[in-house]
C-alpha cells in the first residue's frame, strides 16, 4: 500500500510502506527543516509607507490626510516623520504614527519604510528635495509629486512613481505592494541614480560653480585695475 507523506513544498514525499510497518516519510534531499503548512500560507507582514520633512503643514499637500488614511484602510502602515501638523486630522486614525520632526535618526527611520511617499502643497515648492534623494539613495521605491526640483532626477516607472493626485498616489502604491520584483527594481534604480548623482553629477556641478564664480571675481579685479589706472 501507498502512504501519502507531505509534498515537496512541505519538507517530504509519498512512498510505499514496507510489508509488516509503517513507513515514514522521507526528507527532501537538501531540505534540513520541515515547513509548517500554516507557515507557507501565513500572510506577508503589511507594507510600511511614509515620508519625512519639515513639521509645518505647507510642507505637506492639501489632501495628504485623505491620502494617508486611505492607505491605512487598505491595510498599510504609515508611518510620518515631521506630520505633528496634521495631529489633529489623522493623529487618531489606527496604522498611522506621526512623528514629530526629528523623533528618530532620519536613515533609521528611513530603513523602518518600505514605500517613500512625498509631496508638499501649493504653497510650498521643494526647491532641491534633498529628503527625496535621501530615500532614493536608501533604496527605496519612490511615489512623488510631479511637483519641485527633484523632479529634474526622477524618470516615471524607472526609478519612482511620478504621480500628479492621491488617487494615482494610492493606485501606485498598491501597485507596489502587489508586485514586490518591480517595486525592488524601481528602488535599485532609484538607488543607482542617487549615488551617481552624489558621487558625480554634484561634484561636478560645484566645480563648475566654483570656477564661474573664480571667474567672475577675476573680471571684477582686471576691471577695478582698469578703472583705477
Amino acid at each position: 500500500s501507498v502512504v501519502a507523506g507531505r509534498g515537496p513544498c512541505c519538507g517530504a514525499r509519498a512512498r510505499r510502506a514496507p510489508r509488516g510497518g509503517r513507513a515514514r516519510a522521507r526528507e527532501v534531499p537538501g531540505e534540513g527543516l520541515r515547513v509548517r503548512p500554516w507557515r507557507s500560507a501565513r500572510p506577508a507582514p503589511p507594507v510600511t509607507v511614509g515620508r519625512l520633512s519639515g513639521d509645518i503643514r505647507s510642507k505637506h499637500h492639501e489632501d495628504d490626510p485623505r491620502l494617508w488614511r486611505a492607505l491605512a484602510q487598505a491595510g498599510c502602515r504609515v508611518r510620518l516623520m515631521g506630520a505633528t501638523c496634521l495631529a489633529r486630522e489623522i493623529g487618531d486614525v489606527p496604522n498611522i504614527e506621526v512623528l514629530p520632526a526629528g523623533a528618530e535618526d532620519p536613515a533609521a527611520f528611513l530603513r523602518s519604510l518600505d514605500c517613500f511617499v512625498y509631496r508638499t502643497s501649493a504653497q510650498w515648492f521643494e526647491a532641491y528635495g534633498r529628503v527625496v534623494i535621501e530615500a532614493m539613495a536608501t533604496g527605496l521605491p519612490i511615489v512623488a509629486g510631479r511637483r519641485g526640483g527633484y523632479t529634474d532626477h526622477l524618470r516615471d516607472r524607472v526609478n519612482a512613481m511620478v504621480i500628479g493626485d492621491s488617487d494615482e498616489a494610492i493606485e501606485r502604491v498598491m501597485e507596489l505592494r502587489a508586485d514586490v520584483a518591480a517595486a525592488m527594481r524601481l528602488g535599485s534604480a532609484a538607488r543607482r541614480d542617487a549615488v551617481a548623482l552624489n558621487a558625480e553629477e554634484l561634484p561636478r556641478r560645484t566645480v563648475a560653480l566654483l570656477t564661474a564664480r573664480g571667474a567672475s571675481a577675476r573680471r571684477l579685479t582686471e576691471a577695478r585695475a582698469v578703472t583705477t589706472e
